[in-house]
């Protein structure tokens, strides 16, 4: 009866020491990420913004954000991807 109440309590150790372990976890790479377009490309963004469409010269995709040059008449800017409904090539100047 010893031996049996000692093999139970010793089992019950194991699950609740094995049942404290964490198991690792790892997230998904952000390069997995589909971009169509590149840094120097001209794009057109159909925006959810109050103007509507623009033309962007890409400067650099970070953080779901895309950073567009400014030419003479407006600075440059950064429009979250998240207001993009349509992205197309834009025609060349």
């Amino acid at each position: 009866m010893r031996k049996s109440l000692a093999l139970v309590a010793f089992a019950g150790s194991l699950l609740i020491g094995y049942a404290g372990l964490r198991v690792p976890v790892g997230a998904q790479p952000r390069d997995t990420e589909f971009i169509p377009f590149s840094g120097g490309q001209r794009v057109r963004l159909k925006v959810d913004l109050p103007d509507g469409s623009r033309v962007c010269n890409v400067t650099q995709v970070v953080n779901g954000f895309i950073g567009c040059a400014g030419d003479q008449q407006t600075p440059p800017r950064w429009i979250n991807l998240r207001n993009v409904q349509e992205i197309t090539p834009a025609p060349e100047r």
